[in-house]
């Protein structure tokens, strides 16, 4: 260090300055490497509402209070957290949403997991327009599923579910604003990192791990940078293979956007969506990595680095699955006490959920005798979750079955035919299989 740098150390010394201090070194000496790695939330209560729930039902999702994932999200999560056991992750970091701060506990190989401000999920245009008149409609209470829980009742259902969970709350801020990437670069560059820096003066790079929420990503880093829809998909790769630049205005419903490097790094990771090719939201569960540079002062994206996804390959081109096609009791049993305490009845914890009357959800494969039987005797009055009033209905393997034997026994018991050898009584599914309970 040159002595006229020395001499500028001399008052921020005299002042205590300790972060000031090792802030200017650092900008005269040297500069951070720093890594983010982006994961999006595991499948949640509320996800699985929404998507396999008939039209009526779906908007129940919204009323289902910061929900935590579940067992399918679980069970997902755990084997997506194989593909960061060998990455060195210096903090994890999550929203101040359940799914969230679960998911970091479980695919970041349960490091302590701290709560940060403005990585939150938020709607925008029409997504946000129809909340709000749901909302006035009375058809839900408001955007519920992504609105937090205080930190008591947070930890009190973390703690069900994960006994040795560690959560750090000491930088939640619920009047930050909820879903910004700019205000989390500010967190980052002006709190989070002078920190790291101060704990550990001598490293020259840090990685981050973020849970976080598919439409704050996708609308931070996976945003199109020009207007390349497939049909034209040739003319965007020639653009890039020639170097020509990408346009940096692109054409909306709601008018012209100017785009940033960060805001479209990594757009083409993202799954399709329709027609568009990497028009979708992340998946649950995957993992983006991008990169910033850091001096004590200046946070900066990296675009040359680019954007990958981890555990890529050619079967899963985004490293974990997508949504399972069908959903089962097993898969959401761990939502329905959180449920059940939201309505206002009787709290169940985990233990107390398994004294009630058993679900089909843990039979085996029934052998012959048994699947005859079951074929005649029909469904009971708490076959499932939905018919318990323990959810709303969602559309389960088994559910459907309920649904296929009523309609079908209505129509045996209005004909002629014995009971006994109606043809149209569905069989009870093979919960076993895992090509009809296909979330593994």
């Amino acid at each position: 260090m040159m002595f006229w740098q020395l001499l500028l150390l001399v008052p921020l010394v005299a002042s205590g300055t300790r972060t000031g201090i090792q802030q200017l070194a650092l900008s005269t000496e040297r500069k951070i490497r720093v890594r983010l790695l982006l994961v999006r939330h595991g499948l949640s209560c509320a996800n699985v509402i929404r998507h396999y729930s008939e039209l009526f039902e779906v908007l129940k999702h919204k009323n289902f209070l910061d929900a935590p994932l579940c067992d399918c999200g679980k069970r997902r999560t755990e084997r997506a957290a194989s593909l960061l056991a060998n990455e060195t992750v210096d903090i994890v970091v999550a929203s101040n949403l359940m799914r969230a701060i679960e998911t970091a506990w479980i695919q970041f190989g349960h490091r302590p997991v701290s709560v940060v401000p403005s990585i939150g999920e938020a709607h925008h245009g029409i997504a946000a327009g129809m909340v709000k008149l749901g909302t006035f409609a009375g058809v839900i209470k408001g955007d519920l599923d992504n609105t937090a829980r205080v930190k008591e009742d947070q930890l009190k259902i973390l703690r069900s579910l994960h006994p040795e969970i560690n959560v750090n709350y000491s930088y939640r801020n619920d009047s930050a604003e909820l879903s910004s990437w700019e205000h989390f670069e500010e967190f980052l560059q002006a709190k989070l990192l002078p920190e790291m820096v101060a704990k550990d003066p001598r490293k020259t790079s840090f990685t981050i791990g973020v849970a976080a929420h598919s439409i704050f990503l996708r609308d931070s880093v996976g945003r199109r940078s020009a207007n390349c829809p497939t049909v034209s998909g040739l003319v965007c790769a020639s653009r890039v293979i020639l170097g020509s630049p990408q346009p940096k205005e692109v054409r909306t419903l709601f008018g012209t956007e100017i785009r940033s490097d960060r805001q479209t790094i990594c757009h083409n990771q993202m799954p399709g969506k329709g027609s568009d090719e990497h028009g979708g939201k992340p998946y649950n569960n995957q993992i983006l990595e991008i990169f910033y540079n850091y001096d004590g002062g200046a946070f900066t994206i990296d675009p040359s680095a680019g954007c990958r996804t981890l555990g890529s390959s050619p079967e899963l081109p985004y490293g974990v699955p997508g949504s399972p096609q069908h959903i089962c009791e097993g898969d959401i049993g761990r939502c329905a006490p959180v449920w059940r305490e939201l309505k206002g009845k009787p709290s169940l914890t985990m233990e107390a959920q398994s004294n009630l009357p058993a679900l089909p959800m843990h039979e085996q494969v029934l052998d012959a005798a048994a699947r005859l039987q079951r074929r005649f005797t029909g469904p009971t009055t708490s076959e499932t979750f939905s018919m318990r009033g323990d959810l709303p209905q969602v559309e389960t393997v088994e559910q459907k079955w309920v649904d296929a034997w009523n309609k079908a026994d209505k129509k045996c018991a209005s004909s002629d035919v014995p009971r006994s050898s109606c043809e149209d009584l569905p069989v009870y599914p093979d919960t076993s299989s895992k090509a009809v309970c296909d979330c593994v």
